[in-house]
Order: structure tokens, then sequence, then C-alpha cells
């Protein structure tokens, strides 16, 4: 079942592209110039990024994103449970706060080109960032996951 816009997606907007400038992250905005270049990979680059701003944006307007102090919650649709089934967690909460050293045991000894490793890679990032242990996080659904790697992106450009 489709959520209801909580709020106008202009605000939603204004609210993710804040956070995106605040952040540093100010690149994942897309720039409309690009949308109609003559060069193929700046309308790649153009429909990418916009897919994954309006998913934000989207998300934001319905209530399933929100941005309290730099910390975003994800309200998960299909919250991660026991077998027995009870919920383990029901939103996830992202807090920027990590190092350089954190960064590199990520990487270390992984190549983010293959895509076994890429999605190790991206699940121990969503580890360090919502400190809930990466086993666990296996077991989010994949329509939540689409969400959560548009977040993982603004904290590790």
């Amino acid at each position: 079942m489709e959520a209801k816009e909580l709020i106008g997606l202009d605000v939603a907007e204004k609210e993710w592209t804040n956070f995106l400038i605040d952040n540093e992250a100010d690149t994942l905005i897309p720039d409309p110039d690009k949308k109609d270049s003559p060069d193929k990979e700046d309308r790649e680059d153009y429909q990418s990024k916009k897919a994954n701003f309006d998913k934000a944006v989207k998300a934001i307007s319905k209530g399933i994103i929100s941005i309290d102090d730099d910390i975003i919650t994800q309200k998960l649709r299909y919250p991660i449970e026991k077998a027995s089934g009870e919920v383990l967690y029901s939103k996830l909460e992202y807090n920027q706060r990590w190092t350089a050293k954190d960064r590199q045991e990520i990487y270390k000894g992984r190549d983010p080109h293959k895509p076994d490793e890429a999605m190790a890679i991206q699940q121990k990032l969503l580890s360090k960032l919502t400190d809930i242990d990466y086993i666990v996080l296996g077991k989010l659904d994949i329509r939540d996951q689409k969400l959560t790697d548009v977040i993982i992106s603004v904290f590790f450009l």
C-alpha cells in the first residue's frame, strides 16, 4: 500500500537539497543543464542523480525519511524480524559520525567494482552508519534497501 504524501514535494525537495548542501554532498543534486546535453555521459549522470534525488524527496514527503539535527531516520516499510516474527528494527537511524580508519577497514581487501564485494561494502557502510550488525542488515527487504543506498551515498562520497 502506497503511503500518502504528508508534506509537499517542493518542501521535501528543499529539505533534501539543504541536507545535501549542509553535508557537502551537493554533487548528488542533479544538474538540470545536463538533462538535454549532447554528451551521453552527462545525460546519464543527470538521469541517475535525478532518480536517486527523487527517491529521497518522495520518501521525505511521505514521512518515510525524516531529518533532525543531521541524523536521518528511515522508517522501514518491511521491518527486520526474527524468525519468530518478533520485530527487531522498524526504523534505521543514520548517524554520520565515522572516521577515516572506519572507512579503511570497510574497504580493506575489497574491490568495489565487483558486484558481490560492492554489496558487502554497502552492507558494512550501512552497519557503520546505523550501528546495527551487518549480518542483521542482511535481512533488510530489497525495497527498503533501495532507499538505504541513496542515503549511504550522502555520507560516503
